[in-house]
Parts: structure tokens; C-alpha cells; sequence
């Protein structure tokens, strides 16, 4: 049985084992998946979204393009010396 009202949702039954304190936040939670299309729609088209995200992120994005560049540059060479054996 639920404690909340139905004026807050509660009328509908959550198909989960939710506990009582968590059955407002569970109910928050259902959205339809169309929203993450339309996040990410706004994310690349709005423009007072992306410049302060790339703005945060682009130091972080350049450090893990540098270290990735460097881990592909040494493995290349181990790859190039264990395959240069001459039989």
C-alpha cells in the first residue's frame, strides 16, 4: 500500500519492488526514451549548452587525446620490433 496521495502519482503501480521511501523518486524517474534523443539534439544545436560543456571539457578531451596518441605510438613500436624477426 502506498503512502503517497494520488494527487502526487502514487495511483499509478510501479511494476519494480520500490521501496516506500524511494516511490516519488521512482516515479520521477519514468520518462519516455524520446528525451535522450531531444538531450542530445539540444546539446549539439543550443548554443548556451555547448560552449560552456566544451568549454569544461575540451582540456580533458586534448589530455586523453595526447595519452592515447602516446600509448598508440609506443605499442605500434613493440608491435613493429616483435614482428621484425628474421627467420
Amino acid at each position: 500500500m502506498s503512502s503517497l496521495s494520488p494527487a502526487l502519482g502514487a495511483s499509478h503501480a510501479s511494476p519494480y519492488n520500490v521501496p516506500s521511501t524511494l516511490e516519488r523518486a521512482t516515479l520521477r524517474l519514468e520518462f519516455p526514451p524520446i528525451y535522450v534523443v531531444v538531450g542530445v539534439y539540444r546539446l549539439i544545436t543550443d548554443k548556451s549548452l555547448y560552449i560552456p560543456i566544451w568549454n569544461k571539457w575540451k582540456h580533458g578531451i586534448a589530455r586523453g587525446a595526447a595519452v592515447g596518441a602516446g600509448w598508440v605510438d609506443r605499442l605500434y613500436i613493440l608491435a613493429k620490433r616483435s614482428c621484425a624477426i628474421d627467420i
